[in-house]
């Protein structure tokens, strides 16, 4: 009977030590006074919560897929926000855009505008920075910092008048830091347009990056 009453006692602490880590991996986000959402991205996992508060201004949640009403009604200062801030659970992957509507529109990345991405992993997707190229009638030397390792995919166009038009595509691997990678490709005088993305481990895939480059 001890043995038993020992056992339980044991099971209940660790569930009550669990808890806390739980209920951390839920996400703040913070409504600031510069017009701005503090951080700009967070990540979670399906299940878990992404709570924005007010800091100071007149603001306001709008989530773009309709998934959840936009809180408050419209862009009110703090006082008028609802108590303990404007929460959301996410049930399903995906990536989530939101903005005010006092300081941001319906699309584009300027403005007020966060965003949310739901994984198993419960992690930012990599990023990419630093990218650079250079072109030559023989290939194409690409410098770029990614943030974690994965697969890097460079899609390549040649501009015709005012447009841009695919030209073909190389994928090699990126690990985490400096990069430099030189594609073998014929290339024609002109003025081309690199787009690269990189896929971690994980599947998730980096915002797109593009540089502009010139062959002689």
């Amino acid at each position: 009977m001890q043995m038993r009453s020992f056992l339980l006692a044991t099971a209940t602490a660790a569930v009550a030590l669990a808890a806390p880590t739980a209920l951390a991996a839920d996400r703040s986000v913070v409504a600031r006074t510069d017009n701005t959402f503090s951080p700009r991205s967070v990540a979670v996992k399906p299940g878990e919560k992404v709570t924005v508060t007010n800091q100071g201004g007149d603001h306001n949640v709008v989530w773009n897929d309709g998934g959840a009403p936009p809180q408050p009604a419209s862009a009110v200062p703090p006082d008028e926000w609802p108590a303990g801030g404007v929460s959301r659970t996410f049930t399903r992957p995906g990536k989530y855009r939101y903005y005010c509507e006092a300081h941001a529109a319906p699309t584009g990345d300027f403005g007020m505008v966060g965003y949310v991405y739901v994984n198993a992993a419960g992690v930012l997707p990599p990023t990419i920075g630093g990218l650079t190229a250079a072109g030559t009638r023989t290939g194409v030397r690409l410098r770029f910092r990614s943030s974690r390792a994965g697969t890097a995919r460079a899609s390549f166009l040649r501009r015709a008048g005012r447009r841009f038009v695919r030209r073909g595509s190389a994928t090699f691997p990126a690990r985490r830091g400096a990069n430099s990678k030189r594609v073998a490709r014929r290339l024609a005088p002109g003025t081309y347009r690199v787009e690269l993305v990189v896929t971690d481990a994980s599947g998730l895939r980096s915002n797109k990056r593009t540089r502009t480059f010139a062959v002689r």
